[in-house]
């Protein structure tokens, strides 16, 4: 009875070495399976970090050129700016020209006046003298 309880035990032992190495079999599948898949993903999240990096390069760049195109409308801006504080001043200096021309013509206008009032003083005497000779 022990020699056929000891032969059971063998086939029990064996019947287990085989189900832990069918285990161990597909735990190993599962485990390459997994290793497989994790690699793919890593080397898709890898793609997509460098897709990432470049873009940020990209965009980096573009953020550059934006930056310089601003600096020089900024510069434009005062460039036009000064210009036209340039032609303010030039048209306050006009604007003066005009005045100081203006009072001149005033001031021509009144010898005109004050030589048209002399000419008739003159005519005046001369007809005055007329009369007394």
């Amino acid at each position: 009875a022990l020699r056929q309880q000891n032969t059971h035990l063998f086939q029990e032992l064996d019947t287990l070495r085989l189900e832990i190495a069918q285990q161990q079999i597909n735990y190993d599948q599962l485990l390459q399976k997994t290793s497989c898949n994790l690699s793919t993903r890593n080397d898709e999240l890898n793609n997509q970090l460098s897709d990432c990096q470049q873009e940020l390069i990209n965009l980096t760049n573009e953020n550059d050129h934006i930056k310089q195109e601003l600096i020089n409308l900024a510069n434009e801006n005062d460039h036009i700016k000064q210009e036209l504080i340039n032609l303010a001043n030039e048209n306050d200096h006009i604007k003066q020209e005009l005045i100081n021309l203006a009072n001149e013509n005033d001031h021509i206008k009144q010898e005109l006046i004050n030589r048209k009032n002399e000419n008739d003083h003159i005519k005046q005497e001369l007809i005055n003298q007329k009369k007394r000779l």
